[in-house]
């Protein structure tokens, strides 16, 4: 039986989680119901070096969760040639499974590998699941794109047909040729899920990299998702056609007027940003808000209010110095990575963002390539606060050195135990990947949410999620950004030293919005859309907070 076909699953899967794997204050996680309130890319050109003289040594007042790399010890390290790596409950179980992407030979076996999570330990279920892509593949990312309560895969190959993969009961077909999303001229790398023109269907938007140079680059794809498994390429015609050489894909709200815009970060031309002006119809922004950020060099993208201002910043991963944007309020960005102290002087890939030490604000992971000239260690910088936040690199204190050749990472508490836990994409030959465990910290609360939409697609990608106890924070529900990855599709809160209720509002992608008060902590809840009897479109569509 599906979580999303019966609430009590996860609670049961979850209860298999013991002490070994966890337990927060005596609280372990399960889904509950809340009450609700009536309604990989070859070298790009060359950038800048950055000299490695005048790093800050690790601090000496870490006082944050420690990590252990568990990826041997639970059957999850994957060696070979890794580039994505996406987190997903295929199998319903209330558990998040782990689709890894590698970047092989075709025609030389099963590249990709699906690992079933039970309860903290992982079983290669490839070929009984019937997804041994061989590639050669780069992202990959978890959406339900029938609406039927299960989560299918889409993995984008470079070169070759890209794959879509139907989940029946946890069993897969590859039905990308019959949905025309094989794209055999392709040459994909990020991707991410949406539903673009909130018809409750998720699109997909897909980054092509040939290495030549636009115009003769092949265009990146939006799939419009027609329903009954069709989809349609219309890029084009609605305006994201872009030919930088894509790499990473993310999508957000940033202006919070009610629909997705789109952030692509290139790596053989300027990183481009199409914001969304009416329900399919999209327009170039990137240089009019402050987000151009060069002439190429990037290689991901990613979302998150780390200063709980109320609106989404992004993070872009590039050869040589990194950039933040920070958001003002929706009239623009503007670039704070130096100030911010989050810039690096890697040759970085993935990135994601999380709150690693359940202190109320976002962390950041940066997955770094090994390139001469550049540091090849990961850095994971935490969140100290202050007005505006500034950020000190933590990877050492922490435990979370990896000085291989990263690519995509990810967030998932996989163990149940309340905190994040990190998966990180290694590409060297032979070079294990890792699953850096996080050891929490007493004292600290927590709150995970999924959702399930009704009006909205099953899975409410897209959503905004609010979460108050002292503070507010926000989320929205992600179909993939980074680099080639996707984190968990339960958005996770830190709520520090709170031991109080707290009060979850979501703003679903139909324009409903929901307010549930009284919410316990420390715990997993699953909550869904609202279906009034009576919707005036005027307000079903309205996307303000």
């Amino acid at each position: 039986m599906r979580w999303l076909a019966s609430i009590g699953v996860l609670s049961l899967a979850l209860s298999c989680l013991g002490p070994a794997a966890g337990i927060v204050d005596g609280q372990r996680a399960r889904l509950s119901a809340a009450p609700s309130a009536p309604a990989e890319a070859d070298d790009p050109s060359a950038g800048p070096k950055v000299s490695k003289e005048g790093l800050a040594a690790a601090p000496t007042d870490y006082d944050g969760p420690h990590f252990e790399d568990v990826a041997e010890a639970v059957s999850a390290a994957v060696p070979g040639y890794g580039t994505g790596v996406a987190w997903g409950d295929y199998d319903g179980d209330g558990d998040e499974d782990l689709y890894v992407v590698g970047l092989g030979a075709a025609g030389a076996g099963e590249a990709n590998v699906l690992l079933r999570n039970d309860c903290g330990k992982f079983t290669d279920v490839t070929r009984a699941a019937g997804v041994g892509d061989a590639g050669p593949g780069v992202g990959a990312a978890w959406a339900d794109v029938d609406n039927d309560g299960d989560l299918d895969l889409f993995v984008a190959n470079r070169p070759g047909a890209n794959k879509l993969y139907v989940n029946e009961r946890g069993r897969f077909s590859d039905l990308a040729v019959e949905a025309n999303v094989a794209d055999p001229r392709g040459m994909g790398e990020g991707v991410a899920w949406a539903d673009v023109d909130r018809d409750g269907r998720v699109d997909l938007y897909v980054a092509n990299y040939s290495g030549a140079p636009a115009p003769n680059n092949e265009p990146n794809r939006l799939f419009h998702n027609l329903g009954n498994l069709q989809f349609r390429n219309v890029a084009g015609a609605w305006g994201v056609a872009d030919r930088g050489n894509g790499e990473g894909v993310a999508w957000a709200d940033y202006d919070r007027d009610g629909d997705l815009d789109l952030f692509v970060a290139n790596a053989r031309g300027p990183d481009a940003f199409y914001r969304q002006v009416g329900l399919g119809r999209f327009t170039e922004a990137a240089a009019g808000l402050g987000l151009a950020g060069g002439s190429g060099s990037s290689f991901g993208a990613a979302w998150g209010d780390y200063d709980n201002d109320g609106w989404l910043d992004l993070y872009v991963t590039r050869q040589g110095p990194n950039r933040l944007y920070h958001n003002l309020a929706g009239t623009g960005f503007e670039e704070v990575a130096q100030q911010a102290g989050v810039a690096g002087n890697g040759w970085s890939m993935g990135c994601a963002w999380g709150d690693f030490d359940n202190d109320g604000d976002l962390d950041l992971h940066v997955a770094n390539a090994d390139q001469p000239g550049y540091e090849p260690d990961d850095a994971l910088y935490e969140n100290v606060g202050g007005a505006p936040p500034t950020f000190r690199d933590v990877t050492e204190a922490a435990g979370v050195t990896n000085r291989l050749d990263a690519r995509g990472s990810a967030w998932a508490d996989y163990d149940g135990d309340g905190d994040l836990d990190l998966y990180v994409v290694n590409q060297g030959t032979g070079q294990p990947n890792r699953l850096w465990r996080n050891g929490g910290l007493a004292g600290r609360h927590w709150l995970a949410v999924r959702l399930v939409g009704r009006l909205s697609n099953r899975l409410a990608m897209g959503a905004r999620v609010t979460v108050r106890s002292e503070k507010a924070q926000v989320r929205e529900i992600s179909g993939g950004s980074g680099f080639a990855s996707q984190d968990s599709l339960p958005v996770e809160f830190g709520l520090r030293t709170w031991s109080g209720p707290v009060e979850v509002t979501v703003q679903w992608p139909s324009g409903v919005r929901s307010v549930h008060r009284g919410v316990a902590i420390d715990q997993t809840i699953g909550l869904f859309e609202p279906q009034p009897s009576i919707l005036l479109p005027a307000v079903a569509r309205d996307g303000a907070d």
